[in-house]
């Protein structure tokens, strides 16, 4: 028997230790309501555990914005009802304009009307917001924005998915700002009829019409500085839409202040084996300033009338006046002569709703300023193609620069729906005002004009139809998503809490045990202490 090591007694303080520090682990879960407490505890789980806590949380927040979406999506949708109500009402003054029983005098008090209903359009546009975010007057549009720049000037091409496209001033001439931010050609909604007539049946160029499919929108092409759009109509035919910024120094244009504009391509291509006759027509509204009357000068001359010049007396350019008693900006067009890859075998000027047509005749009729191009249909081969082209930009100053590149412009506002990257949903806005609906060029006086201003206020609520019915199917979509994400979110932290949270009843059972062993431990330390005193028996 030994006396200086008792090694019965430390292996039972041994087991007391290991007991002791297992009922602290059982006690930390079981204070905590964890079943890891520490990366020791499963180091496997921990690592699950943490990122399903960030999804859940993320789904969490993603929750919220979707909900945000949703009070966005109604406050637009409210207050494009109440710009459909304001439409209704000038719809209403339009009509009763047109009645002949009508002074000009009372005319021109409906006129009024008219005028600050479009300001209050106008007030509705600029003053919806969502948490300062603007939801009816936006400039983000979707698509490809490009720029000339130099001294004093900037000239923006906006460009749509679905290829309709508008040029519009950023910054005009220095000693003028009147010419800021102005429309030149009005390339939404339908004020611009780009068609194709294929073996005599006529193809308007965008999306959702009968036979025609975008097969690439807005693609940019950095080599040649321009953007295209490219469709496949009635099967076999493609055609390529593409507009480029372009040096106009080399054309001998005979207004020097326009060296740079915007050169407007079709490229008709037959992939098929069987001829086709082929034309093309090119249409554009010239919505200049707030002048829907917008003056056209050809020749030398200004038209006051609708009229068409066929081929062999096709002008080689035309310039469009915003205004005829003050004009302070002027939209410049090039038709034939050098960089032109064809003459059109027709140019007519009168308005939009009648010069869009391949068999057009004036009338001498008045209305909303626009201009066609009309190249006659041709055989293409099989394997064949043609090719046109025209100019179109803004008299301006001299010395000026063009700058390299198109860059992409905002794509709509993204919400996040999602706990991780990529996870978005898009909320496309358009712009709304007077100007962007066309409420600002409807006229009571004459007659005439509160006839056809009933066809543009028609246009007007249709394309505030149209929104409303947009933003309603975002609301349900956005309902759906938050349906989702609650579910999602649930089921998740309920996989997250098998792995994370501790067993109440396992953990007080096995508290309870070692407890019991914890006793037991400390009464055989006991026992095994009092051992080597039996030596003191032998000494006596």
């Amino acid at each position: 028997m030994v006396i200086t090591h008792n090694m019965l007694s430390q292996y039972t303080y041994g087991q007391l230790q290991k007991t002791n520090n297992k009922k602290a682990g059982v006690m930390e879960k079981l204070s905590s309501g964890y079943r890891i407490n520490r990366s020791a505890d499963d180091a496997a789980g921990l690592s699950i555990r943490e990122k399903m806590r960030a999804q859940i949380r993320g789904l969490d927040t993603a929750g919220t914005n979707v909900q945000d979406g949703i009070s966005l999506v109604q406050i637009a949708d409210g207050a494009l009802s109440e710009l459909q109500s304001i439409v209704q009402r000038q719809r209403e003054l339009c009509v009763q304009a047109a009645n002949g029983t009508y002074t000009q005098e009372d005319r021109e008090y409906m006129q009024t009307e008219i005028d600050m209903l479009n300001e209050e359009i106008n007030s509705i546009a600029n003053d919806t917001h969502f948490n300062q975010v603007p939801l009816l007057n936006i400039t983000d549009y979707p698509g490809v924005s490009s720029s000339m720049t130099g001294s004093g000037n900037l000239l923006k091409l906006n460009v749509s998915s679905d290829g309709t496209f508008s040029f519009r001033t950023d910054k005009g001439y220095l000693p003028n700002a009147l010419d800021d931010n102005k429309i030149l050609n009005f390339g939404s909604g339908q004020t611009s009829y780009p068609q194709v007539n294929i073996d005599g049946t006529c193809y308007l160029l965008r999306s959702g019409q009968s036979g025609v499919a975008v097969t690439a929108p807005t693609i940019y092409d950095a080599g040649t500085n321009s953007y295209k759009t490219e469709y496949t109509v009635n099967g076999n035919i493609k055609v390529t839409q593409s507009i480029t910024i372009t040096d106009m120094n080399d054309l001998n244009a005979s207004d020097p202040a326009t060296d740079n504009m915007y050169e407007i391509r079709y490229k008709v291509e037959n992939t098929g084996t069987d001829t086709h006759s082929i034309g093309i027509l090119f249409n554009m509204d010239t919505m200049l300033g707030d002048d829907d009357f917008a003056p056209f000068r050809v020749n030398g001359s200004n038209l006051t009338n609708e009229k068409v010049y066929n081929s062999g007396n096709i002008p080689s350019e035309f310039t469009v006046y915003n205004n005829k008693s003050n004009p302070y900006l002027k939209a410049y067009g090039i038709l034939t002569g050098a960089g032109v890859l064809k003459d059109p075998d027709q140019f007519g000027v009168g308005t939009w709703l009648q010069v869009d047509k391949w068999n057009w005749t004036p009338d001498g009729s008045i209305g909303d300023s626009a201009y066609s191009l009309w190249w006659n249909p041709v055989d293409v081969a099989g394997g064949g193609d043609r090719s046109v082209n025209t100019f179109y930009g803004v008299s301006k100053p001299t010395a000026e620069e063009i700058s390299e590149g198109l860059n992409y412009i905002g794509q709509g506002l993204n919400l996040q729906i999602g706990a991780d990257s990529g996870q978005l949903f898009q909320i496309v806005r358009k712009s709304v005002t007077a100007e962007s609906i066309g409420t600002y060029a409807i006229y009571t006086d004459p007659a005439e004009r509160a006839m056809q201003s009933i066809t543009k206020a028609d246009s007007a609520l249709n394309m505030l139809s149209g929104e409303r019915s947009k933003y309603g199917a975002y609301q349900n979509v956005l309902e759906h998503i938050s349906n989702n994400v609650l579910n999602y979110s649930e089921n998740l932290a309920a996989a997250e809490s098998r792995i994370s949270d501790e067993d109440m009843t396992d953990g007080i059972i096995e508290n309870a045990k070692l407890s019991i062993l914890q006793q037991a431990s400390q009464a055989m330390l006991a026992q095994a202490n009092q051992i080597p005193q039996t030596v003191l028996e032998l000494l006596k």
